[in-house]
């Protein structure tokens, strides 16, 4: 087949398919991880053909392409037979531009929208509940009516809907051995050994699965469950609910001087584990940063921050964290941070751990990596607006917008250059520092991810491995899950599960110690 004949299938409906249509015929960026395959399928294509997921055809050409919107999408073409490396998963993409789809809809198609939403995934009275048949619960029956092996279904007992009509459409089936129901929204309580998994240890699942019904994050946490009873990640088919992704904290305040958005909290940018009104002179404060891999409000997921709390508490330790770690932050971000309010935290300790979101020009670019793209396009849309009232607060008029000095070194010399400046402060102030390089999931990147994202990603790990740059106060965690199987410590590119966060913990563990010793607060 040439190239000129391949095709771009769109797994999707409703409005998603919608946007990605226009998105392709406007040439309107689609951003997320595998933006540059979505560009390079949308120079080869010559003809576009848009299914549902019910319509899907059993083969995808050799030269063709498949974009789904969620996990279940792509767990129908992996079982049609379409290899991995021709499957995009644009999930990322449209759910940014579902929030922003008012820039791409006229007032009359937002109210279709709505109304759309509405009728399909609303279960507001109980005499709705066993009607609920939206085109999501269509298609996961019609999908697992097909399905060969035996499966249980595991959901999320306090989403709103329950999936009764799910089950009750299925119970005929002689491979469908019935419901696990976990309460999620007490999920504080529940881990592998609760009641609602336990259980299966003493099941044959050989040629059984677990079709796992929840939003995605909260899919995490309990896939983290599963893993931990011993399970096999290949059992389990994320048959996520498309409309709820958003099981992390919602973003809603922007920083003024880092160009992020973080989740809101007492102390602004930080969650505090522990009570500072009960502290003493004795308390040993930690502060922890990072990106989403350190962020506390992340997916749902207790963070590598809160279970060291946990851990130095739980032996009777007087410790407070504050966990610093935010969805984006670069290095660049931490040592800015931890110049404005780190410090005034007065910590016995700062841990760094990062490294993956320098490792890639994703959001920034070489020769200004501590400037954000979102922040400029957020400081282009005030240079070019209209309106003179948002113009006139300005100080002064300007015509243009400084990055400061372009930067001539690697990535990876940033990366160490902003590690040192983090520990030159902390180091003047008095205060203990230690970096991790953290780990990424190499096997989830070299079949998912972009050639583009792959060449920097592995070129900045690389290059640390053929270089003497580990010290007292930096550590390699790259390697940190050896010998495990990347898929179940991972559930993407670079963010773990809450059994993964256990392990990292324990491993830092010397390095607080050491430094609750060094300062007479052990």
């Amino acid at each position: 087949m040439s190239e000129g004949s391949s095709k771009l299938y769109i797994y999707a409906t409703g409005v998603e398919k919608e946007i990605i249509k226009k998105c392709l015929k406007d040439s309107i960026a689609v951003s997320g991880y595998f933006y540059d395959k979505v560009e390079m399928v949308k120079e080869k294509i010559c003809e576009e053909v848009y299914y549902s997921i019910d319509e899907a055809p059993d083969v995808v050409g050799e030269n063709d392409y498949a974009a789904v919107c969620s996990d279940f999408g792509e767990v129908v073409l992996k079982n049609k037979g379409v290899p991995r490396n021709h499957i995009i998963d644009i999930s990322r993409s449209t759910d940014r531009l579902s929030k922003d789809f008012h820039l791409f809809f006229d007032e009359s198609e937002q109210s279709k929208y709505y109304g759309w939403v509405e009728a399909n995934r609303s279960a507001d009275s109980s005499d709705k509940k066993d009607e609920l048949n939206s085109w999501h619960d269509e298609c996961i029956i019609k999908f697992l009516r097909g399905f060969q092996n035996k499966f249980y279904i595991l959901y999320d007992g306090s989403h709103q809907t329950d999936y009764p009509y799910v089950e009750k459409s299925l119970e005929d089936l002689g491979n469908f051995l019935g419901t696990i129901k976990v309460d999620m929204e007490n999920d504080q309580t529940i881990d592998s050994k609760s009641p609602e998994y336990e259980w299966l240890l003493y099941e044959d699942l050989t040629d059984t699965y677990i079709c796992l019904l929840c939003n995605r994050n909260r899919i995490r946490k309990i896939e983290g469950h599963l893993l931990d009873l011993g399970i096999e990640k290949k059992k389990f088919m994320m048959l996520d609910d498309v409309f709820y992704h958003a099981a992390s904290k919602p973003f809603c305040e922007y920083d003024i001087h880092l160009g992020t958005v973080h989740r809101r909290e007492k102390i602004p940018g930080f969650v505090s584990f522990g009570n500072e009104e009960e502290a003493t002179e004795k308390t040993f404060r930690i502060v922890t940063l990072g990106g989403s891999t350190s962020d506390p409000t992340y997916g749902n997921i207790k963070s590598w921050s809160e279970v060291v709390y946990d851990t130095l508490k739980g032996r009777g330790l007087d410790v407070i964290l504050y966990g610093g770690g935010v969805s984006a932050f670069t290095a660049d971000h931490e040592w800015m941070k931890l110049i404005r309010d780190g410090l005034h935290l007065n910590p016995d300790l700062v841990i760094s751990y990062g490294g993956f979101n320098n490792s890639t020009t994703l959001t920034f670019s070489k020769q200004h990596p501590s400037c954000r793209n979102a922040q400029l396009d957020f400081l282009e849309s005030i240079l070019t607006c209209e309106d003179e009232a948002v113009r006139s607060r300005w100080i002064a008029p300007f015509d243009s917008i400084s990055k400061g000095v372009e930067y001539k070194g690697t990535l990876v010399e940033h990366w160490l250059e902003c590690e040192k400046i983090m520990h030159s402060v902390c180091s003047g102030f008095g205060i203990d520092f230690v970096g991790f390089l953290q780990p990424f999931n190499r096997t989830f990147a070299a079949e998912y991810g972009s050639v583009p994202l792959n060449a920097e990603v592995f070129g900045f790990y690389d290059e640390l491995k053929e270089m003497n740059w580990e010290k007292e106060w930096l550590i390699d965690f790259s390697d940190i899950f050896s010998g495990r199987d990347d898929m179940e410590m991972f559930y993407d590119v670079c963010h773990q599960y809450e059994r993964s966060n256990r392990v990292i913990a324990k491993k830092m563990m010397p390095y607080i110690l050491k430094s609750m010793e060094r300062k007479g607060k052990l």
